[in-house]
């Protein structure tokens, strides 16, 4: 259990109402070498929580699986960000799921004691999400973003949000990391579009926005992210071709996007 974790002023979150959920491309090598780490990482602290590892191409390795004790759940691979993310969603059947990505680790500052306080302040909330500490660079990266319309309502921009911190020192924002505690029921109701491959992040919040889901960023709260990549990967993803510039317009059904 995690009360030992947690002080005295938090809310008290039992690991049998958590399902942390990752999103995991196992074509490349790195990438499954860091999958062991995150959940060597995570069974260091939540040693019991529910576990779902959705794997883009079902290359994942398996004695990694079975020694974390995860549940694995395969998709096609070239399937996408959005559509593992609502297969983990679906899968899971607690109250609360995490979402994250197979290239962070968990560290002394990833409470999700805390994220959950958050969501428990404030019950018209659909997540709290942390922020990354760069393991490549050294520096914290919050990606909180706040959207404004402009024209009558012609324009949508996103800017940079400014934290009005709340209780438990977390603040609502309309957009944070791929890193978040969410309500499970939040996220049935409003899901990923499956046909958006990459580029996801930013559609997934902006829906959430135009529905009234209240986000919130906790900035104490974080875990360590490995910007590294291998040379496999850079030279094979749209994210580091000619054609990045032009991604968010080819993220929809495109089979080679990662």
């Amino acid at each position: 259990m995690l009360s030992s974790l947690l002080p005295s002023s938090l809310a008290f979150l039992a690991e049998s109402d958590l399902t942390i959920g990752i999103k995991h491309t196992s074509a490349y090598g790195f990438r499954r070498e860091q999958l062991d780490r995150l959940l060597r990482s995570i069974r260091r602290r939540y040693a019991t929580a529910e576990v779902i590892v959705a794997d883009d191409g079902c290359k994942a390795d398996r004695t990694a699986i079975r020694t974390h004790n995860v549940t694995l759940v395969c998709t096609e691979a070239g399937s996408g960000l959005s559509l593992g993310r609502n297969t983990i969603v679906r899968r899971a059947s607690t109250e609360f799921v995490l979402l994250l990505d197979d290239d962070v680790v968990f560290s002394e500052a990833t409470d999700l004691a805390a994220l959950h306080d958050a969501l428990v302040r404030d019950p018209g909330a659909a997540l709290a999400g942390g922020c990354y500490d760069d393991l490549v660079r050294g520096d914290a990266d919050c990606f909180n973003l706040a959207f404004s319309v402009t024209g009558g309502g012609t324009a949508v921009a996103a800017r940079f949000a400014t934290l009005q911190a709340q209780g438990g020192g977390c603040g609502v924002v309309d957009a944070t990391h791929n890193f978040f505690l969410a309500r499970r029921s939040a996220l049935v109701q409003h899901g990923w579009d499956a046909r958006q491959k990459v580029m996801e992040h930013e559609t997934f919040f902006y829906a959430l926005w135009l529905h009234g889901q209240r986000v919130l960023a906790c900035p104490a709260v974080r875990v360590q992210h490995n910007t590294s990549r291998s040379l496999a990967y850079v030279s094979s993803s749209l994210r580091f071709g000619r054609m990045a510039y032009f991604l968010q317009y080819l993220c929809k059904d495109s089979q080679s996007s990662r």
